[in-house]
């Protein structure tokens, strides 16, 4: 067997790679099906790592099989065509090449950019690194290459049914040599005329690459922005440099970040949190090794931890629903080697020591601020039933890189709330129910709400809420139309929910004491709440949690290991007077 094309064959090195392409895609397709449809859990994640691993290498691999193949062919003969006359047939046949090789570069590659892209737990197996160059670790990145992944990944798919479609309607109808001549071993053919390339299958294959780019580019512009781009990577402090102008005063911070740093699967996984506070005291002239102190509120809610972020935030992890805000606090004490921060951090309902290492270098009414510490995830109770190591990392780095200026309070004090009544200019009305030990969340695109409030009204009660939900408008993931069927919120029969309740003062916060009427039902469902109020703007957010059973939700469904009974509703919502 000739190793290049001929005038009437394909030559063994083309051979070679056609098949050797064809087997990549047909075992990365449904390798990352079933992958995709693992639940997250213990008992599935090493599985589920390990299919997205394998996924993802297998479409390196095709990546560089595509190039090799793309400059041998081009520096090859093409056999001509054994359906020439058929003008019609041949067109498309060219147009679906075209399309399939430009699909086994643009699919993997973009794949590639996302995997770089982002921090996540399933590693390309292979020894050179995770990154890209010129590939930032960022959430947008990896957003827009995700999205472009999945386009032309449908696209390759229906190029590659027309291809194998036309392959088998040629050996099976046609019964001619065209799959056979692709095949190893002799082939009697005919004398054929030379190809004759045109450029109309070009043109017709770019203009359907253009589309793709269209609809992927539209895609990526809908999707949530992100206020963060940059992951940043966790920072380790060195021994402290020598500090110029030290005095005593407070400090608030300007700005910063707060990253930790995992292990999944021996890959390291960094991620931030976007909102946060701290205050810090210092002065070097104090008496004694401790000089100053530390306080820090941090928003658990607010992580970005890569791929991964949906299930850090679940209740096997974090569990940002039930514990929504960290605290840390300690002294600053000078050592040998510099400041360290002997501080206790407040997590997760327990407290336990987490000493961080400090650098503090203060210019005039400026400091710029490093530190770095290690946790173990099990003192908090993060990660329960991850018990390997070699699956989930007990250590955690923690590090804080931060600008501060003297002077401030740890909190910004809000605006004195007003009298008003207010509607909802835009916001988020989410719930979170468990199935098969996995969180599941959903939105409901269409509702309303006003809200009336009165911080000086005398009495506990403030004000008073009033919101009407389109059930029919809920996302629930891959479960949506299970959702809105008879036995869960039955949105035909039940189209529309209310909410009604008087704003409580309730200490220092505020609760609605409200019911929520859904499915015919009506039942008393609490909701603590918060409101900021600056000018004619308010701020709203809002986490109650309902039993399903209470509104018929979920008929039959009685094991909760299947479907919790339990069901977060989270509000937040942005309101003008």
């Amino acid at each position: 067997m000739a190793l290049s094309n001929t005038q009437d064959t394909y030559g063994g090195i083309a051979k070679i790679f056609h098949w050797l392409t064809a087997l990549l895609i047909l075992t990365a397709v449904p390798v990352v099906i079933v992958a995709e449809n693992l639940a997250v859990a213990p008992e599935t994640l090493a599985l589920k790592a390990q299919l997205f691993s394998i996924h993802k290498t297998l479409g390196v691999m095709a990546f560089f099989v595509a190039l090799f193949r793309i400059l041998w062919a081009l520096g090859q003969k093409k056999p001509g065509l054994l359906n020439a006359e058929k003008e019609f047939e041949a067109f498309c046949a060219e147009t679906a090449h075209w399309l399939l090789y430009a699909s086994l570069v643009v699919v993997p590659l973009s794949g590639w950019i996302h995997h770089a892209a982002t921090s996540g737990f399933a590693p390309i197996l292979w020894p050179l690194g995770q990154s890209l160059p010129l590939v930032p670790k960022s959430e947008l990145v990896a957003e827009i290459f995700a999205i472009t992944h999945k386009v032309f990944a449908y696209l390759m798919g229906l190029t590659l049914a027309a291809h194998i479609g036309g392959a088998l309607k040629h050996h099976v109808i046609d019964k001619d040599a065209t799959l056979r001549r692709m095949w190893f071993g002799p082939v009697h053919l005919p004398k054929l005329a030379p190809h004759m390339a045109t450029r109309s299958p070009i043109f017709a294959a770019s203009a359907i690459y253009l589309a793709a780019v269209g609809l992927a580019s539209a895609l990526a512009l809908s999707a949530p922005p992100h206020e963060e781009d940059i992951v940043a990577e966790a920072v380790v402090a060195e021994a402290a440099a020598p500090v110029e102008d030290q005095a005593p005063g407070t400090w608030q911070v300007e700005s910063g970040t707060i990253s930790i740093e995992v292990q999944q699967f021996g890959s390291a996984v960094t991620g931030t949190f976007g909102a946060w506070t701290a205050e810090i005291t210092y002065d070097k002239a104090a008496e004694g090794p401790i000089k100053g102190r530390v306080e820090a509120e941090i928003d658990i809610a607010s992580l970005t931890l890569g791929s991964v972020t949906d299930n850090a935030l679940g209740p096997e992890f974090f569990d940002a629903v039930n514990f929504p805000t960290a605290t840390y606090g300690g002294d600053i004490v000078e050592g040998e080697n510099g400041l360290l921060v002997d501080g206790t951090l407040a997590l997760k309902g327990a407290e336990i020591a987490v000493p961080l290492a400090f650098t503090l270098k203060i210019e005039g009414d400026r400091a710029n601020v490093s530190g770095s510490g290690v946790l173990d995830r099990r003192d908090f109770g993060i990660g329960v039933g991850y018990d390997d190591e070699s699956t989930v990392g007990f250590d955690v780095g923690v590090a804080l890189e931060l600008v501060a200026l003297r002077g401030g309070q740890a909190v910004p004090a809000k605006p004195a709330p007003e009298t008003g009544s207010w509607s909802v200019e835009t916001g988020d009305l989410g719930i979170e129910v468990v199935q098969f030990g996995s969180v599941v969340s959903g939105q409901f695109a269409e509702w309303d709400a006003t809200i009336s409030y009165d911080d000086a009204a005398e009495g506990p009660i403030k004000g008073r809420v009033e919101a009407e939900i389109d059930i029919a408008s809920l996302t629930l993931g891959s479960v949506t139309d299970n959702a809105l069927a008879p036995e869960f919120f039955d949105a035909a029969n039940f189209p529309k929910a209310t909410y009604v309740g008087d704003i409580v003062a309730a200490g220092e916060g505020l609760i609605v004491d409200g019911v929520l009427a859904l499915k015919g039902a009506e039942a008393a469902v609490p909701l603590a709440f918060e409101l900021v109020i600056d000018g004619d703007r308010a701020e709203a957010e809002g986490l109650a949690t309902l039993d399903r059973r209470d509104f018929g939700i979920g008929v039959g469904y009685d094991d909760e290991s299947t479907v919790g009974f339990a069901v977060d509703v989270v509000l937040r919502l942005t309101a003008v007077r």
